[in-house]
């Protein structure tokens, strides 16, 4: 296997370019990763049938949460780390404190948490160390979940942050999908022949799916400083029955 290097390696001898030593082993590295990541969508797609009515309408979106529970219902346990996602970022007690966060321009407030599990040092979600949040209603409603790809994960992990946006796609349905795809602007570039820009969006029941995932890189920069990431927030479609 590929070995992903954390910065180049030393230049050999004069006239040597750091991009033309770093950037075969970057891009087998991302080849690498992307095929075998393809064989773990494979074991997906058999575990979380595409699509399926039960997955679109009955099924938890994370864990115990989903769209449209009331405040109420949220867990007492297995959750830490509760602030607010907007302004200061204000540290909270646990749900119960939600109304000290700001309220966005549709009246949702932000609340990030993270598991409290014996022995994980990092969220994850299928895999991927992850920042999670809820958007809440006045009256405490689930209006959203958010899920976004941590950027401060280890290299190896955050490398592979734009293709979480595929096991998404698999858990919620690969078609119906609304995408818009964008080119590289400016100075950014692909990473080992790779640039994702990608912003879909889909309604399936009481849900509406908002997806954007990004894989770049700025020429002026260093080989190991990149974007690789997937945000993905489910929202409550309020005009449908819960």
């Amino acid at each position: 296997m590929a070995r992903f290097h954390p910065r180049p390696p030393p230049l050999a001898g004069k006239g040597g370019g750091e991009r033309g030593r770093w950037l075969p082993t970057l891009t087998h590295s991302f080849r690498a990763g992307r095929a075998r990541l393809w064989a773990v969508f494979a074991c997906v797609s058999v575990l979380l049938p595409a699509g399926t009515a039960r997955a679109q309408t009955t099924e938890n979106d994370l864990r115990e949460f989903t769209v449209g529970m009331p405040a109420s219902a949220l867990p007492a346990h297995g959750y830490t780390g509760f602030a607010c996602v907007a302004g200061s970022g204000e540290a909270l007690r646990g749900w119960a404190d939600y109304a000290k966060c700001p309220a966005d321009a549709a009246g949702r407030r932000e609340v990030a948490f993270r598991y409290d599990d014996d022995g994980e040092h990092e969220t994850k979600v299928a895999g991927q160390p992850m920042r999670l949040s809820l958007l809440l209603e006045g009256d405490g409603t689930v209006n959203g979940i958010r899920m976004r790809t941590d950027p401060a994960a280890r290299l190896f992990l955050r490398k592979r942050g734009y293709i979480f946006g595929e096991q998404v796609k698999a858990r919620y349905g690969e078609t119906g999908w609304t995408c818009s795809e964008e080119q590289p602007s400016g100075n950014e570039e692909g990473v080992g022949g790779v640039f994702v820009r990608e912003h879909c969006e889909k309604t399936v029941g009481i849900r509406h799916l908002v997806l954007d995932r990004e894989l770049f890189r700025r020429r002026d920069e260093p080989l190991s400083n990149f974007t690789s990431g997937t945000s993905f927030t489910v929202y409550r479609v309020a005009t449908k029955p819960l």
